[in-house]
């Protein structure tokens, strides 16, 4: 928002910079050059300050475009580290089951 009321800002100052110097009637060279340089400074000042306004607005959002990122894969591996755990939770859990229908299997053969 900031960086756009200063592009209008420059917008304004070049229009009236260029009514100031060709409403101007210099009466040597002296007098012309420095409504020229004048002119210049009432146009690059306000262009200089909008665009530099509007490459920190872009700058923070390609920041807030990493940091999003970031805290994205920092979740993605979260989920991962959950699943993981967990996978190695059922794998041992098949593991103990095999062996307790072993044992069983044994009892049920030596004492059935």
């Amino acid at each position: 928002m900031f960086a756009g009321i200063l592009w209008i800002i420059s917008f304004l100052c070049t229009l009236l910079a260029a009514l100031n110097y060709f409403g101007s009637e210099p009466q040597n060279v002296l007098q012309q050059a420095a409504i020229a340089l004048m002119t210049l400074v009432y146009i690059l000042i306000p262009f200089c300050l909008a665009h530099a306004a509007s490459a920190i607005r872009q700058i923070d959002s390609q920041n807030k475009e990493n940091e999003i990122s970031k805290n994205l894969l920092v979740e993605l591996r979260d989920i991962n580290n959950s699943v993981e755990q967990t996978s190695a939770k059922i794998t041992s859990t098949l593991l103990l089951s095999k062996e307790i229908n072993k044992i069983s299997l044994i009892y049920s053969l030596c004492f059935l």
